[in-house]
């Protein structure tokens, strides 16, 4: 888990949930890049499965999934791995929605359109939250 120079902000095991393929995609190579290992799930379904084989540092999940919802998602992997960091992702951004996934367990929220930027830096201050 550490990192040459950035400690616990490199080298993690993340469970990227997101059903757009070209998006997973995009936002799996940037975390890449950031120096983690990353396992994609299209599905809650998928996610559940990879869940259950690894230990997962940091989950990254779309709210709005093919099979049912991010929401539920984090509550069964809060129970299972709850020193895990978590970050939704959800084309909604009111208040409402937000008090919604912090409720549920995820320590943040990405508005889509990503802009990977942002998304980066969401990452790395995450990370170094308590």
């Amino acid at each position: 888990m550490e990192g040459a120079s950035s400690g616990k902000l490199a080298g993690l095991s993340v469970l990227l949930v997101e059903d757009h393929v070209d998006s997973a995609k995009a936002m799996a190579r940037l975390l890449q890049s950031m120096g983690h290992q990353v396992q994609t799930a299209h599905s809650i379904g998928e996610a559940n499965t990879l869940a259950d084989t690894d230990q997962f540092g940091l989950l990254i999940s779309d709210l709005k999934l093919p099979d049912g919802s991010g929401l539920d998602l984090i509550k069964k992997l809060r129970a299972a791995n709850p020193g895990a960091k978590a970050i939704a992702i959800s084309g909604f951004s009111n208040e409402s929605d937000l008090q919604a996934c912090k409720k549920a367990g995820f320590d943040t929220h990405v508005t889509k359109p990503v802009d990977f930027m942002q998304f980066k830096a969401v990452v790395e201050s995450t990370l170094r939250s308590k």
